[in-house]
């Protein structure tokens, strides 16, 4: 489809993803565009209309009143639906002060000592729930001394 974005579909599930990791899938105006290509392309598939037509027949009485499964079962009676368990939406955030550090040690020892330089202390914040993290002089120092590397944080899937 285009350099940035992947589209694939496999089994009536339209894949989209993003395919910079030489820039770390940073967002650019030609990333935005071309997702925005691959999100019609998914829309103008015969699934998604055809769900969009068996959708729009259900009333806001029959969404508030029926349960999931009735529900499913009235709007696709030939299609093998399968309806998982639900799991209890929280906020939970991952950041650690040990993955922080691994970020500022992947960014390098040169930007971090420049940083540290201009500011006087570097500080990351967490854009999910807004946590500061300060390293200092000797947070820094210590990061980039000999043999201090973060172990990997187990990865969530």
């Amino acid at each position: 489809m285009s350099e940035t974005v992947n589209y694939s579909t496999a089994d009536a599930v339209a894949v989209i993803a993003m395919n910079r990791p030489d820039a770390l899938n940073g967002f650019t105006s030609k990333l935005c565009a071309d997702l925005l290509e691959a999100l019609e392309r998914a829309a103008a598939d015969d699934a998604w209309r055809r769900l969009g037509l068996l959708l729009a027949t259900v009333s806001a009485k029959e969404l508030a009143d029926l349960p999931c499964r009735e529900l499913l079962r009235r709007l696709f009676p030939e299609d093998d639906i399968r309806l998982f368990e639900g799991t209890p939406v929280y906020f939970q955030c991952t950041c650690s002060r040990e993955r922080v550090a691994g970020i500022l040690q992947a960014l390098g020892g040169a930007e971090v000592h420049a940083l540290l330089e201009e500011r006087g202390d570097v500080e990351v914040r967490c854009e999910f729930c807004n946590r500061a993290w300060r390293f200092d002089a000797v947070d820094v120092a210590s990061l980039f001394s000999p043999g201090s590397t973060q172990p990997a944080p187990p990865g969530l899937h």
